[in-house]
């Protein structure tokens, strides 16, 4: 069997952007009503290395604020992974919140 890799490629992007709209449309609802203002999120699928397309991104659209999850891990296991998140915040260029 011949499979492609731009069909497979094609179809995780469907299926991330789908994912995206979901998570979207859950964080919106909890968003607290900004007067006659709305929220500006942003979402962008893109292959490469997270820490340099994050800089990228933060250095084009300059975020009030950029929000990473974290894997709370701690001991033995933290200090042989160190996530993007925690990469991130050693020098970071606008207001971080990291999230367990």
């Amino acid at each position: 069997m011949v499979i492609s890799t731009a069909s497979l490629e094609k179809e995780f992007k469907a299926t991330c952007n789908a994912d995206l709209d979901d998570m979207i449309g859950e964080v919106t609802k909890s968003l607290p009503k900004k007067a006659g203002k709305a929220y500006k999120i942003n979402k962008k699928i893109v292959k490469g290395s997270i820490l340099d397309i994050l800089q990228e991104e933060i250095t084009f659209s300059k975020p009030e604020l950029l929000v990473l999850g974290t894997h709370g891990r701690t001991g033995l296991s933290r200090a042989l992974s160190l996530n993007v998140t925690e990469k991130f915040l050693t020098n970071p260029s606008c207001d971080v919140l990291a999230v367990m």
